[in-house]
């Protein structure tokens, strides 16, 4: 007798979930409707390499040539791996509402994983029409060659890949001689000129031995940028700039990024005991 009353409730909540006179299902009353957004602009691809403090992270960047207003809007899709080869799906696009006045491409990143150095196809479907990349991965770059189409398109062909004993930032102050004293400590300590090539790093740019872009700006009257090798254990970089944070506290600003991961910031390191 249980048995037939909850098959008979079973029944009763299920069908009563129709409509009677066309069976339709009944939407339940909060439910709203997501409308579909397709991808109806040239997508850019990129590559980079997330330098994080344990580890560091390969990804893959894509972006619309068009932008939104409000920005925040992302690319939907998803990857998967098989070996060497890639298959990226791009599926639609999620315009952002939620306000403000900047326009910017809708995005999306993908972990590529761990990656050898070698050949790496990369498969992009997008509406329905698949575009092949190779992507060339050694110790010094990422390189990227493209199938020839009119939907895609890549960002810069090459990205150098920047070594683990590299640092690079900047140092300004209120007044002249507190930066400037900064990094005459960092040669003291053992930091020497870069031997980098030419070319994107994506943190900075170098041009030439002597010539480099920090991709960064001032905030205080007197500053520069630096950009060093530095070998040694980059704990005495951090006490350092934790030294001259307690000391021009906030008439002074340093940030230094490393390739080993370090990301040291006087507002932060001043706070400390």
């Amino acid at each position: 007798m249980k048995k037939f009353i909850f098959a008979l409730t079973f029944i009763l909540l299920f069908f009563g979930c129709y409509e009677d006179d066309d069976s339709h299902f009944v939407l339940p009353e909060d439910y709203v409707e997501v409308p579909f957004t397709p991808i109806d602009t040239r997508i850019n691809i990129g590559i980079f390499e997330e330098i994080e403090q344990s580890s560091r992270v390969i990804k893959l960047l894509l972006t619309t040539e068009d932008v939104y207003s409000p920005d925040g809007s992302k690319i939907l899709g998803s990857i998967s791996r098989n070996g060497n080869t890639y298959q990226i799906e791009l599926d639609e696009l999620d315009i952002s509402d939620c306000g403000g006045a900047i326009t910017t491409p809708a995005m999306a990143f993908f972990e590529l994983g761990d990656m050898n150095n070698g050949d790496y196809l990369l498969s992009i479907k997008i509406n329905g029409v698949t575009v092949n990349a190779l992507l060339t991965v050694s110790e010094e770059s990422f390189h990227f060659a493209l199938q020839s189409n009119n939907i895609i398109t890549i960002n810069q062909n090459s990205i150098l890949r920047i070594p683990q004993t590299t640092i690079w930032g900047q140092a300004e102050s209120i007044t002249a001689e507190p930066y400037r004293l900064f990094l005459d400590s960092l040669i003291i300590l053992g930091a020497e000129p870069y031997d980098l090539q030419a070319g994107n790093y994506r943190y900075f740019e170098v041009f030439s031995p002597d010539s480099f872009d920090a991709h960064s700006a001032m905030g205080m009257r007197y500053g520069e940028y630096f950009l060093y090798n530095f070998d040694p254990d980059t704990l005495i970089l951090r006490n350092l700039i934790k030294r001259f944070a307690k000391r021009y506290d906030d008439s002074i600003f340093i940030g230094l990024d490393g390739g080993r991961g370090e990301q040291f910031r006087s507002t932060v390191l001043k706070h400390e005991p």
